[in-house]
């Protein structure tokens, strides 16, 4: 009795996978379907061993078993799925909103989020972003009176952001108070 629990699980588990796409429906429709072939299977294994009992209470317990992997795959698969483009890649902050102004990096983790963040899992010191800050202020306020300054500054980000792609280790992350380990 503990499988169908677990295979319920199972096909909840492709359906969320699959979310909003036509296989985590098809996960959901074949789950239900799969669990209405245990039903002929037991009875003709029953019949095979020769005990003559009531398949009513079982057929009942495998339809209800059933109607719940559908209902509730067919749920799981219909959640709308979120936009990787706007979280961060390492901590799944929430970026959407901010703008070209503001600093280069994930404001809750310190991973810069450039179109590159995917790729590293780098924790961003204070005083680099203190920098990249400063140098992004400066290319604003000297953008239309000194294009040239403008690109060098832009040009310096990049390169504090390129010098920052090898892949090092973060910091641990707070526990529920707030505090890091120790």
């Amino acid at each position: 009795m503990v499988l169908l629990p677990i295979y319920a699980l199972i096909v909840w588990f492709f359906c969320l996978r699959f979310r909003r796409r036509w296989i985590g429906f098809a996960c959901a429709i074949t789950g239900a379907a799969s669990v209405l072939l245990v039903i002929p299977l037991v009875s003709s294994a029953l019949r095979l061993i020769g005990v003559r009992s009531d398949p009513g209470i079982f057929t009942f317990l495998i339809l209800g078993e059933s109607a719940i992997v559908l209902v509730v795959g067919l749920f799981v698969a219909s959640l709308p799925r979120r936009d990787p483009a706007n979280r961060c890649a390492y901590c799944d902050y929430d970026l959407s909103g901010y703008s070209a102004e503001q600093p280069p990096v994930c404001p809750e983790c310190g991973v810069p989020f450039d179109g590159y963040a995917s790729k590293r899992k780098r924790y961003v010191s204070s005083t680099e972003v203190r920098e990249a800050l400063a140098a992004r202020q400066e290319a604003i306020r000297c953008e239309f009176s000194d294009p040239e300054r403008s690109a060098e500054i832009t040009r310096r980000i990049s390169a504090l952001i390129d010098a920052s792609t090898v892949d090092q280790p973060a910091p641990p992350k707070p526990d529920a108070r707030g505090q890091g380990p120790g």
